[in-house]
């Protein structure tokens, strides 16, 4: 069976950021979550924070949960960054940033965030995703 390409129109190979919502203070909070309905690369995570953490360490990790598999996908330092001071799980200027995804989610997987090693560190969480269209022609 011949299947249509229509999802090589630029609406879908253009990237899209989709607010995750907020990220909730405590360490180990599941929170800012985004639900993948199809395939997608997940290109970046944007995370501004709300309330500063109290320590260096203070870290935000992107879990990725498809099934009964839970992957990692990156860590971001925000440590006692000002509140309004965006980190990112990958840096802008580079190269790679634009070449390559973090990782491809899985279609009914979600993607969330969760604060670690501090009790006060909250933010909110912008995700960078474009539909995974070769995923999708199988």
């Amino acid at each position: 069976m011949a299947y249509s390409v229509s999802y090589d129109h630029p609406t879908y190979a253009g990237r899209t950021l989709v607010q995750g919502g907020s990220s909730a203070a405590g360490t180990l909070a599941v929170s800012a979550s985004i639900l993948h309905p199809a395939a997608q690369d997940l290109w970046n995570v944007a995370y501004q924070v709300t309330a500063a953490g109290t320590g260096t360490g203070a870290l935000a990790r992107v879990i990725n949960v498809s099934g009964t598999t839970t992957t990692t996908l990156a860590t971001m330092t925000a440590g006692t960054s000002a509140i309004g001071s965006v980190v990112r799980a990958r840096v802008i200027s580079t190269a790679t940033t634009f070449s390559t995804p973090i990782a491809i989610a899985a279609a009914d997987s979600f993607t969330y965030v969760t604060n670690v090693a501090d009790a006060t560190l909250a933010g909110r969480v912008a995700y960078e995703v474009s539909i995974d269209a070769e995923a999708l022609l199988t």
